[in-house]
């Protein structure tokens, strides 16, 4: 999770990202509520602190838009900013992220 919140505090910090911020704020306070219940979240508490992340992850998607395809430029994937990158990451491996 450590990786996770430095990059969220770059993202927030040098790219001015709003979402970051929240994630970061929200990880934070999901890891106390893990380690104060012992490790192990009861299973309405975990579906509300994943819905709650999924809900602060679409903000990002809304904040940090995918960038728009050139099309006099045909080769190669289109390049992304940082924050555009690690929000993509969030998503994709969501339960890596929610079991840190």
């Amino acid at each position: 999770m450590q990786r996770h919140v430095r990059e969220l505090t770059r993202s927030y910090e040098q790219d001015h990202q709003k979402w970051a911020g929240k994630v970061k704020a929200f990880l934070e306070i999901a890891n106390r509520a893990v380690h104060k219940a012992g490790g192990v979240l009861s299973g309405n508490t975990l579906q509300l602190y994943k819905r709650r992340y999924k809900q602060s992850l679409e903000k990002g998607k809304l904040e940090c838009p995918p960038p728009v395809e050139n099309k006099k430029v045909k080769r190669g994937r289109v390049k992304r900013s940082k924050s555009r990158n690690l929000l993509e990451r969030l998503i994709n491996f969501e339960d890596d992220v929610s079991d840190s």
